[in-house]
C-alpha cells in the first residue's frame, strides 16, 4: 500500500520517514483552488504562440508488440495553441502526438505551476536540478506511456484530468526484461514487457514483477513521488480536451542508493562520469 499525506502536514524529516529515505513512492495531496487555470485551453491562451517540441511516436503502439519496437520517438515543432487544438479535435491521437516532458520554465504559463513546486521543495527538502524546472505534459485522452524508469527522483503533479500510474520496485528490473543499452534503438530504461498483455512464453518472469506492482490514480490536486529506478507506466484519463500534468526531477545522490536501485544508480553514475570527462 502506498503512503499518502497532505502537503501541509509534511516536513523534510517526515518526508524521509514516509519514503524510507527516498526509496519508496508516496502520494502528496495539495490544494488546487482554481482548477480552471489548468485547463489545456487556458494554459495555451497564456502564451499561444509559444513553440513546443511535440513527440511523434514511431510505432502504432496498439498493434506492434512492445519487444518489437525499434525506436522511441521523433519530434515536431508547433505552437502550443496548435497542439492543444489537435488534442481537442482528436488529430493528436491519430497522428501519435504527445506534448511530454517539455521544459516550460521560461514561458509565461510556468508561473501558474511554480508555486506548487516551490511548496513541495520546502516541504520535502528536495532540491532542484540545475537545468530542470517545470516539465509540462499535455496528453491526448487515454494515452499510455510505456513502462520505464527514470534516473533521478521525480514528482508528478496532476492538474487537469487524471492519470493511472502502475509502479514496480527496482528489485524487479530483471523480471521486466529491459531493452539492452545498445543495438535496438530503444532506451534501456524501457521494458520489453507490456504489463497489460504479457506474453508469458517470451517473458516467463514478468508475473513476479506484476505481483509486486502498485496501481494508483492521481486526480487533480495530487502528486506522486517516484524514486529513481522505480518502474512506472502512466495512463491518461479520457478527458476529450486533454490531461495536464507537470513533473520535476530532483537532485539525486545515487551512490548512497546503489544497493536499493543498482541499475538506475550505475547508469546515472556512469553518465555523470562521462559528462565530467567531456568538460
Amino acid at each position: 500500500m502506498i503512503s499518502q499525506v497532505h502537503l501541509d502536514e509534511l516536513n523534510p524529516s517526515s518526508f524521509l520517514d514516509l519514503t524510507d529515505a527516498r526509496s519508496s513512492p508516496a502520494i502528496i495531496n495539495f490544494e488546487l483552488t482554481k482548477p480552471e487555470l489548468f485547463h489545456p485551453k487556458a494554459l495555451s491562451n497564456l502564451d499561444p504562440g509559444a513553440e513546443v517540441s511535440v513527440r511523434v511516436y514511431k510505432h502504432d503502439r496498439a498493434s506492434l508488440p512492445r519487444h518489437e519496437w525499434t525506436g522511441y520517438c521523433d519530434y515536431l515543432q508547433m505552437t502550443i495553441e496548435n497542439y492543444v487544438s489537435k488534442v481537442a479535435d482528436g488529430s493528436a491521437d491519430a497522428e501519435k502526438l504527445y506534448l511530454a516532458l517539455f521544459e516550460v520554465g521560461k514561458l509565461p504559463l510556468a508561473a501558474v505551476f511554480k508555486p506548487f513546486l516551490s511548496s513541495i521543495s520546502i516541504a520535502t527538502g528536495l532540491n532542484k536540478r540545475e537545468h530542470n524546472d517545470v516539465n509540462l505534459w499535455i496528453s491526448p485522452p487515454q494515452h499510455c506511456e510505456a513502462l520505464h524508469y527514470d534516473g533521478d527522483d521525480g514528482t508528478l503533479l496532476q492538474f487537469h484530468g487524471s492519470k493511472t500510474v502502475t509502479l514496480i520496485p527496482p528489485n524487479r528490473s530483471r523480471d521486466l526484461y529491459p531493452f539492452p543499452m545498445f543495438g535496438t534503438g530503444m532506451p534501456s530504461n524501457f521494458s520489453k514487457v507490456d504489463i497489460d498483455r504479457v506474453e508469458e512464453k517470451k517473458f516467463p518472469r514478468a508475473h513476479r514483477a506484476i505481483e509486486s506492482s502498485m496501481k494508483i490514480t492521481l486526480d487533480a490536486g495530487q502528486c506522486v513521488f517516484i524514486p529513481a529506478g522505480w518502474w512506472h507506466q502512466v495512463e491518461a484519463s479520457d478527458n476529450p480536451e486533454g490531461v495536464v500534468s507537470i513533473n520535476r526531477f530532483w537532485l539525486t545522490r545515487h551512490a548512497s542508493y546503489i544497493t536499493k536501485r543498482p541499475r538506475a544508480a550505475l547508469i546515472a553514475l556512469t553518465a555523470s562520469a562521462l559528462a565530467s570527462l567531456r568538460r
